[in-house]
């Protein structure tokens, strides 16, 4: 373990030359069509990456399994896994759609925990 954390201490001015290389690119090729700030945007963007090289690094010393998960339409919303992004906005209902999968990890012999929830969008539960 102190061997893979030197090893990603060295590798951290890497990690931001790539970050920056990849927010350079998608600037060159999308600015035109940005509605935002390009200061504001680029810091929510690094932020995003930086999130993502987050969650690669914490996976990759990980024994337990990760697993990706998608409600199926008309579940009924749990608030322990789910996140609302859009809908009906009443603290009960179903999921109509998921916007983007959650994460779930779990370790052999547990029900799991879900690190990111699953952001839905939501219902009412008569459907």
């Amino acid at each position: 373990m102190a061997n893979t954390l030197a090893i990603e201490a060295s590798m951290q001015d890497i990690r931001e030359q790539v970050i920056t290389h990849i927010i350079n690119c998608v600037e060159s090729q999308f600015r035109i069509g940005f509605s935002t700030e390009a200061d504001a945007r680029r810091k929510q963007l690094r932020k995003f990456l930086q999130r993502c090289s987050d969650l690669k690094v914490t996976l990759s010393r990980q024994q337990a399994q990760f697993y990706f998960f998608c409600t199926p339409f008309g579940e009924e919303f749990s608030a322990q896994a789910l996140t609302h992004g859009g809908g009906e906005a009443l603290p009960a209902g179903n999921v109509r759609l998921s916007l983007w999968p959650g994460i779930l990890r779990r370790v052999h012999g547990t029900d799991g925990e879900v690190l990111g929830p699953e952001l839905v969008w939501k219902m009412a539960s008569e459907f």
